[in-house]
């Protein structure tokens, strides 16, 4: 995901995808969002949080 100016592995992305990921910085998030073209705040407000 570099090459859209963010930080983020294939690794991390499928860990994301999986729900395999117990924790997700800021970084990766709006790495994610900029290779979606979705502002950080949007992708905050669309997000349901479980346990």
């Amino acid at each position: 995901m570099s090459s859209k100016g963010g930080e983020c592995s294939h690794q991390n992305l499928k860990k994301l995808e999986y729900g395999e990921s117990e924790s997700v910085s800021i970084k990766v998030l709006e790495a994610v969002c900029l290779a979606l073209g979705i502002s950080l705040k949007d992708f905050l407000s669309t997000v349901e949080v479980t346990e």
